[in-house]
């Protein structure tokens, strides 16, 4: 196995965690057992915008995960900062072939290196419905369970 190398880019760069992010979304579809339609209707142009929102808000940041021996990024982590208040995970996804190795420990790690810096004392990340599995990982990175939102659709 290769040493995994880290880079961060910018909002301007976020089309090059477009298809780890559809895998991601392509995940949220399948374990999502009340909300599965509404991400396979859900495009990358569409969180991009919401992302970008963001930016102009505060600032964005976003950790990639490239593996050299196969030529390909394999993971990321996006993070916001809005303000003291206003801190996220945005968004993180490993690729299954990659997990178990601490890929995801290592952008987690730099993602809040880089919240503390900018002042961020309180971090919220959503753990879509479905997809619990992930909240052992969080714990370990001290998040702990602080509400539960639900969510009512209409139909149109």
């Amino acid at each position: 196995m290769s040493a995994i190398e880290y880079r961060r880019i910018g909002a301007e760069c976020i089309d090059e965690i477009q298809g780890l992010w559809e895998q991601l979304n392509g995940l949220h579809a399948d374990v999502s057992s009340h909300f599965g339609e509404r991400f396979k209707g859900y495009s990358f142009a569409q969180r991009k915008k919401s992302l970008l929102e963001d930016a102009r808000d505060g600032e964005l940041c976003i950790f990639v995960a490239h593996d050299p021996a196969e030529g390909r990024d394999v993971g990321y982590c996006v993070s916001s900062f809005r303000g003291r208040k206003q801190s996220e995970i945005e968004s993180l996804f490993l690729e299954r072939s990659h997990r178990g190795r601490r890929i995801g420990e290592a952008l987690m790690e730099r993602s809040m290196d880089w919240l503390k810096e900018q002042g961020a004392r309180d971090v919220i990340i959503c753990v879509v419905s479905g997809n619990e599995d992930v909240m052992n990982f969080y714990r370990r990175h001290g998040f702990d369970p602080y509400c539960i939102i639900m969510r009512r659709v209409e139909d149109n």
